[in-house]
């Protein structure tokens, strides 16, 4: 889960570089979505302590409800304040560390379809 809380907020930045308002929310959207629904089927992981470490970081999740609902500066700040502490309130619950996101690479994408 640390992937999402460190990688995803810098290839969203990415990605989103002078792409459409449109385009932009989707991502935003589809970045959330996919985020909620990776913590949501580690809650049925078939080791207890992913399932676990599963169950803390849903809490966290469950405490932003769902931001895809919310107007696209709030969502980009509810985005960015979720990953922050998802980073700081389990960042111990992965086998490595998670580094700082402007440390990491950055990550190919493939152009959106017109």
């Amino acid at each position: 889960m640390a992937v999402y809380a460190t990688i995803l907020p810098e290839a969203v930045a990415a990605r989103l570089a002078g792409q459409t308002a449109a385009f932009a929310a989707a991502a935003r959207d589809a970045v959330f979505r996919g985020m909620a629904d990776a913590v949501r089927s580690a809650q049925n992981h078939f080791r207890p302590e992913a399932r676990a470490t599963a169950e803390r970081a849903a809490n966290t999740v469950n405490a932003y409800g769902n931001v895809a609902k919310l107007g696209d500066v709030e969502e980009t700040s509810a985005l960015k304040n979720l990953f922050k502490d998802l980073n700081e309130k389990h960042g111990e619950d992965v086998d490595t560390p998670a580094p700082e996101p402007a440390t990491m690479p950055d990550v190919p994408q493939a152009s959106p379809k017109a």
